[in-house]
């Protein structure tokens, strides 16, 4: 999912609500970044969102 933000420099809360109706929240996240969030489990994985990407 790709969430836009504008010009935001963090993302102070993200919420989730998953297929099995579970909700989650994460905080402080960064931007222009891919990150894998997984249901259950509060470990925030990083890819590297700019490294292939001609910006």
């Amino acid at each position: 999912m790709l969430i836009g933000v504008g010009t935001s420099e963090r993302i102070e809360q993200l919420t989730i609500r998953w297929p099995t109706g579970q909700e989650q929240s994460f905080t402080d996240l960064g931007v222009d970044r891919e990150i894998v969030l997984t249901e259950g489990h509060s470990e925030r994985i990083p890819l590297n969102f700019l490294a292939d990407r001609d910006i």
